[in-house]
């Protein structure tokens, strides 16, 4: 079995449906493509603010 990045997969989901939620916390919701914009800026070090932040 072959593995996968977690950054890779976020990616592949945002790809796939960007509207749809990824994590949700009672009424806070982010979406796939946000999640995907968060964690590439961690991954290269350059972390862009957000409105979750």
């Amino acid at each position: 079995m072959s593995e996968t990045a977690l950054g890779t997969v976020v990616g592949n989901l945002a790809h796939a449906a960007p509207h749809r939620a990824a994590l949700k916390c009672g009424t806070d919701t982010v979406s796939r493509a946000a999640l995907d914009q968060i964690t590439v800026g961690v991954v290269i070090g350059r972390r862009r603010k957000s409105k979750y932040d």
